[in-house]
């Protein structure tokens, strides 16, 4: 790869040994940002299974209360069509 003009830049020992420990430190930067992302997904996912199972519960109750009171109404319907 040449550098403007056709010259190639040549680094020293020193200046590529810096480089090479710069781009180390920031893909271990990065691995570990990669490892606390995984961590909080996992997270999220324990929270929004929790979460489902609440809902669900929530659910099956609302549902069961709905059809208590749609048979009470029923009853009365049936009790007040019987007094005639």
């Amino acid at each position: 790869m040449g550098a403007e003009g056709g010259q190639q830049a040549a680094l020293s020992s020193v200046q590529q040994k810096d480089s090479f420990d710069w781009a180390v430190g920031a893909l271990r930067d990065l691995a570990d940002d990669a490892r606390e992302y995984m961590e909080r997904l996992e997270e999220v996912r324990d929270l929004t299974g929790r979460a489902e199972a609440i809902r669900d519960e929530v659910w099956k109750v609302v549902k069961e209360r709905a059809l208590e009171e749609m048979e009470e109404e029923e009853r009365q319907e049936e009790e007040d069509g019987n007094e005639f």
